[in-house]
């Protein structure tokens, strides 16, 4: 009893420093609340060809989660576990580096990133932490496909082109059809394309590469997940063929076109 008074002050302080942590977290959820909110007038966002961001939303404490759809893959595809290891990384190494980030990782704000693909099933959920992004930025493991093994790579392609097969044939213009596509050893993607209104008699090869070849290297230069493969030593595959399904050419780039 005669600790009692001893420990009163100690009780006092712990209970207004509990109020005043959760307070704090309080008004920081609040201030998420109001992005989230200003972040969905925007959406949907297309971050590239395959990526959407449907939407974001504030949860205590001190939590935003991003809805993404992955267009073009299935959630089958795809194991959890491996997902979030090839994916985790990137995700991380943007926040670190993301000024506009920087008042979230000061307040130690966790993201959590929910993928879907186009039919709404979940193909994996991230989850990065203050314990996370606070560690030294580590520039060798991006996340990016530069830094991952060529079996990793492998696997990623083979799970995005099996999604976009189901997708085929798809038009592109008014007279061309991309018919298949398949990935090939050495990081090779292929894609066969059909032109309705050309036949091989009236094909010159010539011409059409010297026209096509550099229009098809700004357009995968420009893309960053298409540039991100060529600069991990993937190559682009494109096969042309006549309306009767004859070959015309073939066009191939890698990071040497860039």
């Amino acid at each position: 009893m005669k600790k009692a008074p001893l420990l009163v002050p100690i009780i006092i302080f712990l209970f207004s420093f509990t109020q005043c942590k959760d307070v704090k977290e309080a008004a920081i959820t609040k201030k998420l609340e109001q992005e989230a909110e200003k972040f969905n007038k925007q959406c949907p966002i297309q971050a590239n060809a395959a990526v959407r961001i449907d939407s974001c939303k504030a949860i205590p404490p001190k939590t935003l989660k991003y809805f993404i759809t992955m267009l073009y893959v299935n959630a089958a595809d795809f194991n959890v576990t491996d997902f979030e290891r090839l994916t985790k990384p990137g995700i991380v190494y943007n926040i670190q580096n993301a000024d506009d980030l920087k008042e979230a990782r000061e307040n130690n704000v966790t993201f959590i990133y929910a993928y879907n693909d186009n039919k709404r099933k979940l193909i994996g959920e991230i989850t990065v932490t203050s314990e996370d992004y606070n560690k030294p930025i580590d520039e060798m493991n991006k996340g990016d496909m530069a830094s991952m093994s060529d079996e990793d790579i492998n696997y990623l392609l083979q799970n995005t082109i099996s999604g976009l097969k189901e997708h085929l044939p798809m038009q592109v213009d008014e007279y061309t059809e991309l018919i298949d596509c398949k990935v090939l050893p050495e990081k090779t993607l292929q894609y066969i394309y059909i032109f309705k209104n050309v036949s091989v008699a009236q094909f010159d090869s010539v011409a059409f590469k010297a026209n096509q070849v550099p229009a098809i290297t700004g357009t995968l230069k420009n893309a960053s997940e298409t540039k991100e493969i060529l600069n991990a030593g993937g190559t682009f595959l494109y096969i042309y063929k006549d309306r009767d399904e004859k070959y015309l050419c073939q066009i191939s780039i890698s990071s040497k076109n860039l």
